[in-house]
């Protein structure tokens, strides 16, 4: 016989299909079990709070959120984001601009539809490395934070099309950054890079390229 919290799982499972008829079913289901709805969701609960509030931390919260193409957080001042993105099935479309933000949650590895991020004028120190799960990103933003490094795998973001990366602390690429052939648009500036990669000059459709105010040699090419 299934225990509580198998039957628990199970029941966040359907949530997490996004169809309305599997989320209105797991609500539904909890109810008949003596489920609260909090417990159903708490996986996503500061999420719903995060964006909606204390007003739809129920069934239609939870429809909107695998609902949602496009969010935008700007202006707050939390240092870190709570995790269960997963829950976002259909986002396309993510900006956290302006905030006191240190770190990505893993979980934002999880948007498989997410073709543009915008994450400028933060305080991001490091990215997780399950950003590079990110296979459909064409434009990312990265613009004025305190990256010293980027993760393992990010160049296997072979869609991204535009990359911006000024103002950082950048020291180094990654030997494999000429695998985003893709690229048309990036910005280095104001970074502390001595060198590029040798696969650099795999980018032959970059169209626009910033790598002023770097560490460079004088006469580096």
């Amino acid at each position: 016989m299934m225990d509580k919290k198998q039957e628990l799982l199970q029941l966040q499972a359907l949530i997490l299909s996004g169809k309305k008829e599997n989320i209105e079913l797991a609500f539904e289901v909890a109810k008949g079990r003596r489920i609260s709805e909090r417990k159903l969701v708490a996986p996503w609960l500061d999420l719903l709070e995060l964006v909606f509030g204390n007003e739809y931390s129920n069934l239609e919260g939870v429809y909107k959120l695998t609902h949602l193409d496009r969010l935008s957080l700007k202006s707050y001042q939390f240092r870190i984001l709570p995790e269960g993105w997963e829950i976002f099935k259909n986002l396309e479309d993510l900006t956290i601009q302006e905030t006191q933000l240190e770190f990505l949650p893993n979980s934002l590895g999880a948007l498989k539809k997410l073709r543009i991020l915008l994450l400028s004028d933060n305080q991001l120190r490091a990215l997780p490395d399950s950003i590079s799960a990110l296979k459909t990103l064409e434009e990312l933003h990265l613009e004025n934070n305190k990256l010293k490094m980027l993760p393992s795998g990010f160049s296997n973001l072979t869609n991204l099309i535009y990359l911006y990366l000024e103002d950082n602390q950048l020291e180094s690429l990654p030997d494999d950054f000429g695998n985003l052939t893709k690229l048309k648009g990036l910005n280095l500036q104001n970074n502390r890079l001595r060198k590029l990669p040798d696969s650099f000059s795999n980018l032959v459709h970059l169209k626009e390229l910033h790598v002023e105010n770097n560490y460079f040699e004088k006469n580096y090419p």
